[in-house]
């Protein structure tokens, strides 16, 4: 991207994160308006960093695991042309977990969901020939199931966020079933990264840890 796109992209994210603060303060007012005084019960900073600083630590080898697998992941997009092919990085900050079998679940439910979201906005495209109408409710629809699914069950909740970015993208011009395929191998491409680095890092770590 320019610099002038850059600064763009930016600013739209920050006016998309502006209106989701603006909602959820209102939403507090309205129902809890006692709440935006409460004071921060946090423990102190200092306190929570002691005894999680070595490689011992699982959020350690969390962190070495993940900066691995995001240099391998934006290594891979800035050699590939297509724009979309940030999923990959996206993707694997979203299925890296500080536990093994957690990463496992995350990155096969992310295959699933990926798969079925694009299945559906293809065929929901197919059946009413990408009409602009159908893109605005596949959107809405999408992103209502990526919201209410996101902590009942992951993979259902892909579904939806594999829509809503799809039909997003169709909205502003891109082609749908290009942009289903790039969907899917990126998703294929990160789980990749993200399953190999998981099963080599920790055997490093252990070494080091015995010496």
């Amino acid at each position: 991207m320019s610099a002038e796109g850059i600064a763009q992209a930016t600013l739209l994210v920050a006016a998309g994160a502006l209106i989701q603060i603006a909602g959820t303060v209102i939403a507090i007012v309205i129902r809890e308006p006692k709440a935006l005084l409460a004071q921060d019960s946090s423990p102190p900073l200092r306190p929570r960093l002691n005894g999680h600083t070595g490689l011992q630590d699982d959020f350690v080898r969390h962190a070495i695991r993940l900066t691995i697998a995001m240099e391998i992941a934006f290594s891979l997009q800035y050699f590939f042309t297509d724009i979309h092919s940030v999923w990959i990085p996206i993707t694997v900050a979203w299925v890296t977990t500080p536990d093994r079998h957690g990463t496992v679940t995350k990155s096969v439910g992310r295959i699933i969901g990926t798969l079925v979201g694009v299945g559906l906005v293809l065929l929901a495209g197919w059946l009413t020939d990408y009409s602009d109408v159908m893109l605005v409710i596949a959107f809405a629809l999408s992103t209502f199931l990526a919201l209410v699914m996101l902590r009942a069950n992951y993979s259902i909740a892909v579904v939806g966020v594999t829509g809503f970015m799809l039909t997003m993208f169709a909205i502003a011009g891109d082609n749908l079933e290009v942009l289903g395929t790039d969907r899917i191998l990126d998703t294929v491409i990160a789980a990749i990264i993200v399953l190999t680095v998981i099963m080599i890092v920790p055997r490093v770590t252990a070494q080091r840890d015995q010496q």
